[in-house]
């Protein structure tokens, strides 16, 4: 099963649902992203607790806090 927000925004990283328990992440370089995200999956965080942590500009792991910052409600970019 896939799933997607809906955004008119495209990112260097998707994830995948391909089971209920099991996501997966593509794109470029995201060996690098993938120790938070493991945190992230661990401590059970909510996005809008992740959307807190700081994400500096610009690095690989600035893509994981747009998203749960957008997944939070409150995405840092909107295009019309």
């Amino acid at each position: 099963m896939d799933t997607e927000i809906p955004s008119p925004v495209s990112g260097i990283l998707r994830g995948i649902t391909v089971a209920e328990d099991e996501t997966v992440a593509v794109g470029a370089r995201v060996g690098e992203l993938i120790a938070e995200g493991q945190l992230i999956y661990n401590w059970e965080a909510l996005p809008a607790e992740v959307a807190q942590l700081i994400h500096p500009h610009p690095t690989q792991s600035e893509v994981i806090g747009e998203a749960h910052l957008a997944l939070a409600g409150k995405p840092l970019h909107v295009h019309a």
